[in-house]
């Protein structure tokens, strides 16, 4: 590397080393991983999950300011009302990529009338980001990004990009700092689903009931139980915090709407969780 630095190769976004590598891409994405917050989403046939760390600023010796509102500290945010996106990264880079994404959406749908699929927006915003590495007076985005929806062609739709402008479909996805480790994760759970009989799925196939406060039937929670189930294997957060750092979203075709979940509904499913497990 200090070779690459005394040749100036890591000073250049447009500018390849001797060796093939962008290195101002690759601090880029580097950055991302050091923001330390870790997100992750899984979907199925017919719903869609995201958990995603929630990191609060702290004061002097580790303690959480008092006077912040923590409902206002999010990494996930509405590009329109069928599109959520969780962001992670520096948060003014995030909200920039927020503002460009919703700018994109809303002139497409003016220009041609209906909302933008997800993996148009994706696209789009793949391409933005690549011809940030093409210019030397435009600084990369330190920002990595998950864009899910409810398609009404494909269902639910998940899509990951970056800030090398690539971008791509999956069907578990993590991102930030603990990426690797949500893949690992992701990768067990999506292999035990594929081993489950069918009455194993109806039998986990659970729903919060906001008259009861139980868990009871329906098609949102088991997407949002094994995404939570992957962040406590990773270690993201541990149930004994409860639902204080983290945030939870969900849709589904009786929701299409992506729903941020309460304190108190994550608490029931960390309860079932436990209980089950």
């Amino acid at each position: 590397m200090s070779r690459a630095s005394q040749s100036g190769y890591d000073r250049h976004i447009t500018i390849f080393s001797p060796e093939g590598k962008l290195f101002q891409l690759e601090y880029a994405l580097k950055a991302v991983k050091n923001c330390n917050v870790t997100g992750l989403a899984i979907k199925d046939e017919s719903a869609i999950a995201v958990v995603a760390q929630k990191k609060l600023p702290a004061q002097q010796g580790n303690q959480q300011d008092v006077l912040l509102d923590t409902s206002t500290v999010t990494s996930l945010h509405h590009v329109t009302d069928e599109i959520m996106v969780l962001l992670i990264g520096f948060p003014g880079d995030c909200l920039s990529m927020l503002y460009k994404a919703r700018s994109i959406a809303l002139e497409y749908s003016y220009k041609y009338g209906c909302p933008i699929p997800s993996n148009v927006l994706c696209q789009k915003i793949a391409d933005i980001n690549q011809v940030y590495t093409q210019h030397a007076y435009m600084r990369l985005h330190a920002c990595t990004g998950l864009i899910m929806a409810l398609d009404e062609e494909k269902g639910p739709v998940l899509y990951k990009f970056d800030t090398s402008g690539w971008y791509c479909g999956y069907k578990a996805c993590g991102i930030g700092n603990k990426e690797q480790e949500c893949e690992n994760a992701l990768e067990k759970i999506l292999k035990r689903r594929e081993a489950e009989n069918m009455q194993q799925q109806l039998q986990s196939n659970l729903q919060v009931d906001t008259n009861t406060r139980k868990l009871s039937a329906g098609p949102e929670t088991k997407v949002i139980i094994e995404a939570l189930k992957a962040m406590i294997a990773i270690e993201a957060f541990s149930q004994d915090s409860g639902a204080n750092n983290i945030e939870v979203a969900v849709c589904s075709p009786e929701n299409p709407t992506f729903k941020l979940l309460s304190q108190e509904e994550i608490d029931l499913y960390l309860t079932h969780i436990a209980e089950n497990d």
